[in-house]
């Protein structure tokens, strides 16, 4: 895996701004899907919204989806573990575990 000389592919730019259609687009066209940005970072690192809280919320887990259907390793860049790391860190109550808990288990 190369990482290319711009801060993000046309696929993190799509996860960036959680355009489904896009991202769909992107991985039909044979993008792929581990593919480090300027900052050493797969896709899959940027699927969680910055919000207070966790939420795993529906586009969030069809990205997911999307992304390890194509291909998407959660060992590249350890991304896996610094998205569930960054989801338990979010956490302010049950039903949010609950969601990071189902966060794992998509990057299983």
């Amino acid at each position: 895996m190369t990482v290319p000389a711009d801060a993000a592919t046309p696929l993190h730019d799509a996860v960036k701004r959680r355009d489904l259609r896009r991202l769909r687009e992107l991985l039909a066209a044979g993008r792929d899907p581990n593919q480090l940005d300027a900052e050493g970072q797969p896709p899959l690192r940027y699927v969680l919204s910055d919000s207070f809280g966790f939420c795993l919320e529906d586009a969030t887990r069809e990205m997911i989806r999307l992304l390890r259907r194509a291909g998407a390793d959660p060992k590249v860049a350890n991304v896996g573990a610094s998205v569930i790391k960054d989801a338990h860190d979010m956490v302010t109550g049950a039903s949010e575990l609950a969601d990071a808990s189902e966060l794992e288990t998509l990057l299983a």
